[in-house]
């Protein structure tokens, strides 16, 4: 029975993902200029969300009160709405019994260009991509579909990161969120490595870990900060509109918090294409595009006052590319000693900075591991990447 029920899980899984495209790649780099050319999306974007809090409101049970489970389900779903379906479970030491969101209403919103979202995407074609090379055998997700991009606060932003805010921030939200920041960050670590990640794409994105991680903290302020409990019942607060601006960082853009490729053959494809379009359009296009990017990303997390400066870090650690948490802790030492906007060589994929004090043997594996990949995607071991997590705390 557990077989039959294991099996059905995958099927069901294998297909949410091919219809859903949640675990779709984005490549933010081939059409890097078309997207920033176009108009930043936030105001509408920051619209959209407004007038869903604003319908959530009005669907509210007055005789409910102000329960706050009511309110969160009801604002649930006008920004997720879709369907469920049961994840596979992680491995035992990383095991969580949880029921996972794909997509979600404002993710298909954006996706799909409807209404004044339209003039503001890009859509991009594989075969035209710096996955052109890539084949099904090595990335069946990769091979599907890529992700809509925006331009939203001049960082290139893909569709999905949208889908991961709501969806999986409110999946962190439920797993204890702040209170629970270890268990939350290894959950957000296992969907990576497994069903929307390592597993299914050989992708492993630090781009949908900030994206959750700033979902999670949304839902923590749905009840209490954007509505407020006044005379018995829910309202909208007039005095804290809802701001992309709050949550947005350049960690999002994965042409900056660039992602994990497993297979070593994914890696080299990838580089290589980027390294072609990098001489094409003589555009430095090596992550991070912008090392500037890499000190306020780590930043956004330690200022936000629901982590504070060591929290914010060990959340940085979790949600930021190796690449750029080692440009930042040079930048940081260079300033402890007086240099201010000394030069960082960023040479073609060359092997990054390995400053991050105290923790060098963690860093140099990460750091190996994210410029080489491990192996085959067929031969995917997620022990093999103990390293590139241990200690994060």
């Amino acid at each position: 029975m557990k077989k039959i029920l294991s099996s059905l899980s995958v099927l069901i899984t294998s297909l949410s993902l091919s219809f859903n495209g949640m675990a779709s790649e984005l490549d933010s780099f081939t059409l890097r200029k078309e997207v920033l050319a176009k108009k930043d999306s936030i105001e509408v974007l920051n619209k959209i969300v407004r007038e869903r809090l604003k319908d959530g409101e009005g669907l509210l049970d007055k005789e409910k009160g102000c329960q706050k489970e009511h309110l969160i389900k009801t604002i649930n779903k006008q920004l997720i709405g879709g369907f469920a379906v049961p994840f596979p479970q992680c491995r035992k030491d990383r095991s969580y019994p949880w029921v996972s969101g794909f997509k979600g209403a404002f993710e298909s919103h954006i996706q799909k260009g409807k209404g004044s979202s339209r003039e503001y995407i890009t859509t991009q074609e594989k075969k035209n991509s710096v996955y052109k090379k890539v084949k099904t055998s090595e990335s069946r997700a990769i091979s599907l579909v890529l992700g809509t991009l925006l331009n939203v606060r001049g960082l290139v932003i893909g569709s999905d990161k949208f889908g991961h805010f709501f969806s999986q921030g409110h999946e962190y939200y439920v797993l204890g969120g702040t209170k629970e920041l270890p268990k939350v960050l290894e959950y957000g670590h296992c969907l990576e490595t497994k069903v929307l990640g390592l597993s299914t794409s050989g992708v492993y994105s630090y781009g949908d870990l900030a994206a959750n991680i700033m979902g999670m903290l949304f839902w923590e302020r749905v009840a209490g900060e954007y509505f407020t409990c006044n005379g018995g019942h829910w309202k909208l607060n007039p005095k804290k509109e809802f701001n992309w601006n709050n949550y947005v960082s350049p960690s999002w853009d994965e042409g900056v918090n660039n992602s994990f490729y497993y297979s070593k053959s994914i890696n080299e494809k990838v580089k290589t294409e980027i390294m072609k379009l990098q001489d094409k359009t003589n555009t430095f296009l090596t992550p991070p595009i912008s090392k500037s990017y890499c000190e306020e990303m780590v930043n956004f997390f330690m200022h936000d006052k629901a982590f504070g400066k060591k929290q914010g870090l060990t959340v940085a650690k979790h949600a930021i590319s190796a690449v750029c948490l080692n440009i930042y802790a040079k930048i940081s030492q260079e300033k402890s000693m007086g240099l201010l906007n000394s030069e960082i060589s960023l040479k073609k994929w060359a092997r990054p900075w390995i400053f991050l004090k105290g923790e060098s043997n963690m860093d140099e594996a990460r750091s190996t591991i994210m410029m080489k990949g491990l192996g085959h995607h067929s031969s995917f071991n997620d022990s093999k990447l103990d390293p590139f997590w241990h200690d994060l705390n």
